[in-house]
């Protein structure tokens, strides 16, 4: 269940940023996230992309930007934009010169959110102002809430790939799928039984998958566990049986754990969630196993 951690980038010099794309990369992975970078070789489309993250339209987690861009929109023009503007998005700027805060800070004063650092140790800066940002989003409210949105989204992409395949393949495939989706179904629906049997007649998939209170998370496991043994594809030959299957029933299980825990203090005088008996604390280390996997 990797979640992504976005990055807006400034950065003209291709090479470096490769290595370092590689490297936050890692990094973030070690943190049980997901590398989403959307690069810029200048800022000249700084007003149109402070716009959209403002407007919720591009999901921007972290700035990262070469203080000496080139072009005629450099990292002093972007501070005074950003400034205007109002973003809050935290930014680390960067740059071969050594002494880029005291160019900042004497022109403009100290800025909120605003973060420093030179090439030579990049890495080690962005590793300290990326945990900060995840400490920020990890307070345990925030954390349950990042699980069950993170659960949403695969419930409705395995949803979508569901009718997409139906829409797609022959009616002889489309039968061999529907056949074990509404065995399944009908182990667990017994008290919906006059809508089930309204569909399974002419064997009504399209009408079974829209109808979110029979066809939930399990069934459309089950649906996508189906496709890919049709598919019988070389590159899900590691997925097949019922290996997605019990995959994603395991994130579907931290996901209902999450949503009926409690807050408590524990015995470090800590606030971390406390799930159901049988009873399991979500600390820093859980969260970032259970993004990891």
């Amino acid at each position: 269940m990797r979640i992504d951690y976005n990055i807006l980038w400034f950065e003209n010099d291709e090479g470096w940023l490769k290595q370092a794309v590689k490297g936050i990369s890692n990094l973030l992975e070690d943190y049980g996230f997901r590398l989403n970078e959307t690069t810029q070789k200048d800022g000249s489309k700084i007003d149109e992309l402070i716009s959209k993250i403002q407007s919720k339209t591009l999901d921007v987690d972290m700035i990262f930007m070469d203080f000496k861009l080139s072009g005629e929109i450099n990292g002093e023009k972007i501070i005074e934009t950003i400034r205007k503007r109002n973003l809050f998005t935290e930014i680390l700027f960067y740059s071969q010169d050594s002494n880029v805060k005291q160019i900042i800070e004497e022109t403009y004063g100290s800025i909120e959110g605003i973060y420093y650092g030179g090439r030579d140790n990049f890495r080690d800066k962005a590793r300290e102002v990326i945990w900060h940002t995840i400490k920020k989003v990890e307070d345990v409210e925030s954390m349950r809430g990042l699980i069950m949105g993170a659960t949403s989204e695969i419930e409705n992409l395995m949803k979508d790939i569901t009718l997409e395949y139906i829409a797609n393949c022959g009616d002889d495939i489309k039968n061999i799928i529907a056949k074990p989706i509404f065995e399944e179904v009908g182990k667990n629906v017994r008290e919906k039984f006059d809508r089930h049997s309204e569909y399974e007649p002419t064997l009504n998939l399209k009408k079974l998958i829209k109808d979110n209170t029979l066809f939930d998370a399990n069934k459309k496991a089950h649906a996508i566990q189906a496709i890919i043994n049709e598919l019988r594809h070389p590159d899900l030959e590691g997925l097949t049986g019922t290996v997605f299957y019990d995959s994603i029933s395991n994130i579907f299980l931290v996901r209902n754990k999450f949503g009926h825990c409690k807050v408590i203090i524990n015995d470090d005088g800590i606030r971390v969630l406390q799930s159901p008996p049988p009873i399991e604390e979500f600390t820093d280390e859980n969260c970032i196993e259970i993004r990891k996997n």
